[in-house]
Order: structure tokens, then sequence, then C-alpha cells
């Protein structure tokens, strides 16, 4: 079950948008201080609200992280730091780590440290350290060079930054609330009804309600629940079950005399979402996506001009990852729009080999 609380969408850094390009580490002190007073770690990230591609081709974020020395030393950010951007007028998620492998003398375009600050004692392994990277959004995921809106969020294992909205248009000046809405519309008709996937079998992948399926989260979100550790071998399973509760688009609606449906379909498909699950490695980080169409079987709430849907989902990762390799514990996120899960945490271990007993032990 969900252990983490969930991110939320904040301004952390309370820069004006051309600060970005600028002096991103303006506020730096005041934002770190009380996590370093507090020996509280922590992550932080802040991006521009409107990117002008006429203006600048590059769509910088400022990561933050306060951690104790010994926390560096074991999860160097340019090892495990990862950024998450959400697409939100298609749901399609783009994540990758964040920095180069090692640090590098040159900056490169697509991250540059920021120096080190004067409040950190690298010495001592209980102290409280900061880092500050800036980072090309639009290199590292390679953005499309069109009007999007992003939600964006550092992840390091188990630890999640705030999430923050980022947004490219084609010019600056008048931002026009209309085009937004035409693109949206557009982009929505072009967007064909994906088919189920993966698709249902017996008896996974399952998308009904099962015993272990945890209850319809409340407000919108999804909880997912695994087993906590399993065992590495050649049967290693590792079984997710998922409810959800989002609010929906027009083009994740099922409608009766839509052509591809299939006839007689019971029980009828009210919906067919795009959930996406995101996975990061303690041994292995690097970001594993699986992009799902869940189909939801129950009534839709239509509410406030909201389309709401509730619904399940169960499925075995081993067989759609190959997650059953290394001994490592992974996190598994879920993405669906403005939604992102807490962090879920999956451990495999590998048995250690039996010795036959002696004579003597007897």
């Amino acid at each position: 079950m969900n252990e983490q609380p969930t991110p939320i969408v904040e301004d952390k850094f309370g820069l004006r948008d051309e600060e970005y390009w600028t002096d991103p580490w303006r506020n730096r002190r005041a934002l770190q201080r009380p996590l370093m007073q507090e020996s509280r770690e922590g992550l932080a990230l802040g991006t521009p609200r409107l990117a002008a591609m006429d203006q600048q081709p590059d769509m910088p974020v400022a990561l933050l992280r306060v951690c104790k020395a010994s926390s560096t030393a074991a999860l160097p950010s340019h090892a495990y730091l990862m950024l998450a951007a959400v697409d939100l007028y298609t749901w399609e998620l783009r994540a990758q780590l964040a920095l180069p492998p090692r640090p590098r003398a040159v900056a490169s375009t697509a991250a540059r440290a920021a120096p080190a600050a004067p409040d950190s004692f690298p010495g001592d392994a209980t102290a409280m350290l900061s880092e500050g990277h800036t980072v090309d959004l639009a290199a590292l995921l390679r953005l499309p060079a069109a009007r999007r809106e992003y939600l964006v969020t550092a992840i390091l294992l188990d630890q999640v930054s705030n999430r923050s909205r980022a947004k490219r248009v084609e010019s600056a000046g008048y931002e026009d609330p209309a085009a937004d809405a035409f693109l949206r519309e557009y982009l929505a008709r072009r967007m064909t009804m994906p088919a189920v996937y993966p698709g249902e079998a017996s008896p996974l992948p399952n998308y009904r309600r099962q015993e272990q399926s945890p209850a319809i989260p409340a407000d919108p979100g999804i909880v997912i629940s695994v087993p906590r550790v399993s065992v590495l071998d050649a049967q290693s399973t590792c079984i997710l079950h998922a409810s959800y509760r989002l609010q929906i688009c027009g083009q994740h609606v099922v409608r009766p005399g839509d052509p591809w449906r299939p006839p007689l379909q019971l029980p009828a498909e009210t919906a067919r979402i795009p959930i996406t699950l995101l996975l990061t490695g303690s041994a292995d980080p690097r970001p594993r996506i699986l992009r799902l169409v869940v189909p939801c079987y129950q009534p839709l709430d239509a509410s406030a001009g909201q389309k709401i849907a509730i619904g399940h989902f169960s499925l075995d990762l081993c067989r759609m990852a190959e997650l059953s390799i290394t001994p490592q514990t992974y996190f598994i996120y879920a993405f669906a729009g403005e939604v992102m899960s807490a962090a879920v945490p999956a451990a495999f271990v590998r048995l250690p080999l039996e010795e036959p007993e002696s004579a003597d032990s007897w």
C-alpha cells in the first residue's frame, strides 16, 4: 500500500519566469535553511510557469536536494535523481535520470550544477548538505517543439519533490486560453480509442475488483498494493493490485455507437483510461515505464460537469517488466493526467543456497 504522501503541486522557488534562465538560485538559502536546521532531507523543484520557444528553446528546471553527507555517498544524485513530466494534453509520461553518470568539470547543455552551498560541511557524515542542479527539461526528455503543458516531478527512489507546472508556447506576449482549449480539443479528436493493454486474460491481467484490491480512494487518485518482498527465481511473481478514482477526458469515454466496440460486450465498458506505471530500482535506478490502457466497467459520475471513473486493475509486474533479474528494491509510481500515486516499494531477494547437513549434525 502507499506509504509516502502524495506529492502536491506548489511553487517552492518563488521566482519570476525569466529568473530560471538568469538567477535560479536567488532564493536558495531561504528554501534550504528550514530543512537543514531541522536535519530533514528533501527535494525541491522549480520551473518557469511559461516558456516561449521563440525566445528560449530550452526549459530550465532547478533541482535542490538537501540531505545528510552519508546519504549523498550511498545514493549520489548523479546516479539516482530522476525527472518525470506528464503531458497534460495527452497524458503521456516521459522520464529520465536527470544528471550525467558522474560530475563533469565542464557543464553540459542538459545539466549544469550550481556551486555548493556555503553552509555545507562535507567532512562530517552527519552534517546536512545541499546540491543545486539546473537541467534542461526539453533536451533531457526530448520534448516536442509544440504548445504543451507539463506537470514535472523529481524522484529519487522513494523521495519525491513538489510538482511544478511548466508550459511551452510558441511566442511570448498574450496568453490566449482559447488557443489552449482549441488545441486540447484538436488532439482529442485525433486520438483514436486505444486497445486495452495488456489484454485481459485468466487469471491476469484482470480489470475487475479482486479480493486483494485496495479500496477505491475517496478523492481523485490511484492506490497500489504489491507484495513487500518476493523471492527471486525463475517463477517469481509480483502481483500488483490497484484501484482508482480519476477525472477523465471526453476521448477516454466509451460510447455505445463507437464502431470499434464489439457487439454484446458484457459487462459494457464505460471508459478506457491511459495509466502509466513508473518503476525505479535501488540497484538499477533507470526508469521503467509501463503504459497501460485500463478499461472501466463502472458507470461514470458526470456530476459538476466532470466525468469521474472508478475501477480496479491487477497484473503481474514480473511478466510485464522482467523484474526478477537483480536483487533490489523497486519503487512503483502510477500516473494518470494530473494524478500521481505515492511510492510503493517491492523488494526482490535471492535465497541462500542450503548446504546439506553433515553427519556431525545428528
